[in-house]
């Protein structure tokens, strides 16, 4: 019953968070395959001196970074923070604002939870996974850092794919699949093959005799610099469509490529259905194929 518990708990922790993120975009139509993050490159080193924090077990530094969030969702009030930015899911809310509060109030009860499992040291891996995602957000959020709490994953709608593959008949779909465009976002690879090992020494696979070789069903890649710049040169990213939330679309994909071309951050894409080992089978076979 036990690994059975974590199997299942696993899977609506992934699916879950896969539909809060989908809820921030176009319902029921966000194209659900691919997800973004924008990550100031900058405070990525903070979140990975975090990590290392708890791999360590100082948990000091872990006690400093929650009381840090805490302040900042304790200080948040929607009717302090400015529109001026480009928060292109606002329109998808009935009701933005109270829904910002519940993300708020829910973001501090799980810290709250992280933290006494820490003092009782009894967290174990999908609690470390939860802050650390938490955190990253907090730390790099580079374009909406006073809604980090509503989650740093950037889903785009099923229109904003369709629009740019029409206006970029060539090569508008290598945006938003595994191509050229992308190469691995090793930090997070690496951080997912170790939580794969995490689940099966927690749930005993051996003792089952499965085939459990992949809990993890997605892969991380990210765009350079100089393809940021060649889609910003030569793609067509028109926002005059008769949708404003379509349009703010655009305008945000824009953003994020305009500042992973200076180098700003780092434009991830977490591919949800490609797993980590089909991924570098595909990555050695493209090494060969040069």
């Amino acid at each position: 019953m036990k690994a059975l518990d974590y199997i299942l708990i696993g899977l609506v922790w992934f699916v879950g968070s896969t539909l809060r993120a989908q809820n921030k975009t176009d319902i029921p139509s966000t194209y659900s395959e691919v997800c973004y993050f924008t990550i100031n490159k900058v405070a990525f080193e903070d979140y990975l001196e975090i990590k290392k924090a708890i791999d360590r077990e100082e948990y000091s530094k872990v006690y400093a970074a929650i009381r840090k969030m805490r302040s900042s969702l304790k200080g948040f009030s929607p009717s302090s923070q400015s529109r001026a930015f480009e928060l292109w899911y606002v329109g998808n809310y009935t009701d933005f604002d109270k829904q910002a509060i519940v993300s708020r109030d829910a973001t501090l009860a799980s810290l709250k939870n992280y933290e006494n499992r820490l003092r009782m040291q009894g967290a174990l891996y999908y609690d470390h996974r939860l802050f650390l995602d938490q955190y990253l957000a907090f730390k790099t959020e580079a374009f909406y850092p006073e809604y980090w709490f509503m989650s740093q994953e950037r889903y785009f709608s099923r229109d904003l794919v369709d629009l740019i593959r029409q206006l970029n008949p060539k090569e508008g779909y290598k945006l938003f699949t595994n191509s050229e465009f992308f190469y691995p976002f090793e930090v997070f690879n690496e951080m997912a093959t170790t939580e794969n090992g995490e689940i099966k020494d927690y749930l005993e696979t051996d003792d089952w005799g499965a085939d459990t070789t992949s809990f993890i069903p997605y892969s991380y890649m990210t765009i350079g610099k100089g393809t940021a710049s060649f889609i910003l040169e030569s793609f067509n990213l028109d926002d005059a469509t008769q949708e404003i939330d379509l349009n703010r679309e655009v305008r945000a994909l824009r953003r994020f490529l305009t500042n992973a071309k200076t180098g700003k951050i780092y434009f991830v894409a977490r591919f949800n259905h490609l797993e980590i080992r089909k991924m570098k089978a595909i990555e050695a076979r493209k090494k060969r194929d040069k």
